[in-house]
């Protein structure tokens, strides 16, 4: 056998197409080169149109690229109007990154509750949320305070009744998972009022 290259045989006639040469292997690489640029030019678009509409406010907002692990809302069960007049609430809830400020006075009194309450709160999947009320009045420097830690799980929706009210909430219902009672300054107390009790409960998603 020759070592040396040989020539090409000429094509015969009725034999069919051209066996491929080396000419037209780099046109085929040249192809799949291509294919595979088409493609990743394609899921970089993708992927940039997703951190785009995920860094968008009001997505964030929507939660739409960032599912809430925790949901929480407060409502105010019970506000007697001897307390109601001269003592205003505001409620401070955290998870130690994001904290929500909520006024009592600016609570929704429509539907769908047939009491007061706030937004709809989002929390990251933390074990505890940490809850913290003032009372306050415009005609009195003295408040009465408060502070307590919640606990709660991954994927829950959490809800935060508050009772001015001289009975625990338990004694009244049985949906929460337990309390905590603040006695009030005097200022704050009336005959239907001598503590303000925060009781919680959960619901899975």
């Amino acid at each position: 056998m020759s070592l040396w290259p040989q020539e090409r045989p000429p094509r015969q006639p009725g034999l069919g197409a051209r066996p491929a040469t080396s000419r037209t292997l780099p046109m085929l690489c040249t192809i799949d080169r291509r294919a595979n640029m088409n493609r990743f030019i394609i899921i970089a678009a993708i992927c940039v149109a997703f951190i785009v509409a995920c860094s968008d406010e009001s997505d964030r907002q929507l939660n739409i690229c960032n599912p809430p692990d925790i949901e929480a809302i407060v409502f105010m069960q019970n506000d007697p109007r001897c307390f109601d007049v001269h003592a205003d609430i505001q409620f401070t809830v955290s998870d130690g990154n994001t904290e929500y400020v909520l006024l009592e006075l600016l609570f929704d009194r429509g539907p769908p509750y047939n009491v007061p309450y706030s937004e709809i709160m989002t929390f990251a999947c933390v074990e505890s949320l940490q809850v913290d009320f003032m009372c306050y009045s415009d005609q009195s420097w003295i408040r009465s305070e408060g502070s307590m830690k919640i606990p709660v799980s991954c994927y829950e929706f959490v809800y935060i009744s508050v009772y001015a009210d001289t009975i625990h909430p338990l004694s009244i219902t049985n949906n929460y998972d337990g309390y905590i009672a603040f006695e009030l300054e005097d200022n704050f107390k009336c005959t239907e009022v001598e503590s303000l009790y925060v009781a919680w409960g959960s619901v899975s998603d």
